[in-house]
């Protein structure tokens, strides 16, 4: 029994591939995220390749409506059309409602997105949730499990209501023409960054498309991957916190960053409860946003609570000069810190086994 996880170079965006072989040697597909639409060719390939195995695409989950995620779905939906019609899909996961039509030309995507989505999911009759919240009973997938652990019943009640309104955040396309620039906050070091107070979540409207982001924690026997989308880190707390503590850690093989490695996304108190020392960070160094942010990696490298003795190791899925120099001002930080930082060969995929 084993899962690999195949991080997607999908620049600023999410997209996972898990493979999961039983014990009986059946393999099993999770696909999560979708990546940009101009990403899109990266999933299809690992798309192309599950199907050439002759195996299927057991569930794909849509963690949440940003087109950083969802875009690449969407074209695939589209490509179907013409292809197989969806039948390589067992099962999606995405929160969305049917109560709800949005015109075509509304200028609102990153909802829109999300019922351009729904269409094709009725369409080919593929079977889906759209519950998903972290009241569920953990879910069985071969010989592992899925628990969710966000969003809450509260955050999806409130999505259900402004699933109503075009709302008005969508990332895609063509950047705007100013690019902001990390190079101020990454010549910072590391303690410096450590010492700034944890950003404030976005309880708004503005907040609620991450703020509803899909989370969940993957078990296979007493290995774990915590992969948190986009997913505020109070409701990931309060779902784990039933079970764990400071005392009694949720202890995790790996933990996708939220949001791309956004300080907005990250709280210290996470790893009070979390003991994790692999992390994975989905984005490209050259975007819009400046993320991942130096500060998050600061933050776990200096937390109270890491045994310092054990090396923490970040997983990054695109390899480029900003990454590279991240911690150019830190004089042999990874020797201080005791740290290593991977990423993907030259035009390949970064893959990580459980």
């Amino acid at each position: 029994m084993s899962t690999k996880i195949k991080i997607l170079p999908v620049k600023c965006g999410d997209a996972f591939v898990l493979t999961h072989k039983d014990l009986k040697g059946k393999f099993r597909n999770i696909i999560i995220d979708g990546g940009f639409m101009k990403s899109y060719p990266k999933v299809k390939k690992q798309v192309e390749i599950i199907k050439k195995n002759k195996q299927q695409i057991d569930l794909w989950i849509l963690t949440h409506l940003d087109a950083d995620h969802i875009n690449g779905a969407v074209q695939y939906l589209r490509e179907e059309q013409t292809g197989d019609n969806g039948r390589l899909i067992g099962r999606f996961w995405f929160n969305f409602f049917d109560t709800f039509k949005l015109n075509d030309d509304s200028p609102f995507l990153s909802f829109g997105k999300g019922f351009d989505l729904r269409k094709y999911l009725q369409k080919f009759k593929i079977k889906g949730r759209q519950d998903i919240i972290n009241i569920l009973k953990p879910i069985k997938f071969g010989d592992a499990e899925l628990t969710i652990l966000s969003p809450d019943q509260t955050t999806f009640d409130e999505l259900k209501q402004k699933w109503k309104i075009e709302f008005k955040r969508y990332i895609g396309g063509d950047p705007p023409e100013y690019v902001s620039d990390p190079s101020v906050k990454d010549a910072q070091t590391i303690e410096k960054l450590a010492a700034i107070k944890d950003a404030r979540e976005d309880r708004g409207e503005h907040g609620l498309i991450n703020r509803s982001s899909i989370a969940f924690l993957y078990e296979e026997d007493d290995k774990r991957l915590l992969m948190l989308g986009d997913s505020y880190p109070s409701v990931v707390l309060e779902a784990i916190r039933g079970g764990y503590s400071k005392e009694k850690p949720l202890k995790v093989k790996y933990m996708k960053l939220s949001h791309h490695g956004s300080r907005k996304n990250y709280h210290t108190d996470l790893l009070n409860v979390v003991q994790c020392r692999r992390f994975i960070i989905s984005s490209n160094g050259d975007n819009q946003y400046s993320i991942p942010d130096k500060e998050v990696l600061a933050k776990i490298l200096m937390h109270p609570n890491r045994d310092k003795k054990k090396k923490i190791i970040f997983y990054f899925s695109h390899d480029d000069l900003r990454f590279r120099n991240l911690f150019a001002v830190d004089k042999y930080a990874e020797t201080r810190f005791n740290f290593e930082c991977k990423f993907p060969k030259s035009n390949k995929v970064l893959k990580i086994k459980l």
